[in-house]
């Protein structure tokens, strides 16, 4: 089960999630970080994150329906 980590504050929006080993609040962007129990693994689920990840992808459709 992973290790999440969510912003201060936001804890109570998990609270209905059992299936974590434990839940940090952090000083943190909003969204998750999701560890596995060793660290070796992370997964960035922080919206800026997403909408950057987004953005780099689809960058070259939007210039070529934004410019043609």
């Amino acid at each position: 089960m992973p290790r999440v980590f969510c912003p201060k504050g936001e804890a109570d929006l998990l609270a209905g999630i059992s299936d974590y080993e434990s839940l940090t609040e952090t000083d943190m962007e909003s969204g998750l970080i999701l560890e596995n129990k060793d660290g070796t693994v992370h997964l960035d689920l922080r919206f800026r994150t997403l909408l950057e990840t987004i953005w780099e992808k689809e960058l070259k459709d939007i210039s070529t329906v934004l410019f043609e």
